[in-house]
């Protein structure tokens, strides 16, 4: 117990165990008062600690697949956004060239977030093929522990656009022997 007129002064010992994805940082401010204590007064000391999130990564893959002839006309970005909801949205762009995999580190996350994973924008599909819809896997994923990077694939499958062909047969000459004709004739298209 303290008595009335003590100068009293306050220190903290070291906090707890920080929450899951969060770090202490700096020291405790205390608000020690500068008058003693008066006579049957009740004294406030204000103590602070401040937490900061963790953060971690996720490598992000954009794969390309569909018949080869048009894999290699691929060329250009794709976006995508990254929702973790109260803990913020994060985008990030991937550039394929000639169909060609590849990848992109999104760092900055925070740690424990649950996140959705879309792609709003994609490059335009060479012409005479159409994209699908993209295969995102996970969909969602939780931001991994301070120093590990997470990992997602976006996957575009590129399909060949089909065109109907009709074709006409007429057979013309002498009208009694056109009469006469029954029979199948084959065609191949080259």
């Amino acid at each position: 117990s303290y008595f009335d007129g003590e100068l009293c002064s306050v220190t903290e010992d070291p906090p707890p165990a920080a929450p899951y994805g969060y770090d202490w940082v700096g020291t405790p401010v205390i608000a020690n008062p500068s008058t003693p204590l008066g006579p049957a007064t009740a004294v406030t000391i204000p103590v602070t600690n401040t937490l900061q999130r963790q953060l971690a990564s996720l490598e992000l893959t954009k794969l390309i697949t569909g018949p080869a002839p048009g894999l290699g006309l691929v060329n250009g970005q794709f976006d995508f956004v990254l929702n973790c909801g109260a803990d913020g949205s994060f985008t990030a762009s991937i550039v394929v060239v000639g169909g060609v995999s590849n990848k992109v580190t999104v760092g900055g996350l925070p740690v424990g977030a649950s996140c959705s994973l879309s792609e709003p924008g994609r490059a335009a599909a060479p012409p005479g093929y159409e994209w699908e819809a993209p295969v995102i896997a996970p969909s969602s994923v939780v931001i991994p522990a301070q120093g590990m990077v997470g990992s997602a694939t976006v996957t575009n499958p590129l399909k060949r656009l089909l065109s109907a062909l009709s074709i006409s047969k007429a057979i013309g000459g002498a009208a009694n022997g056109v009469a006469k004709v029954n029979a199948s004739f084959a065609f191949q298209l080259d």
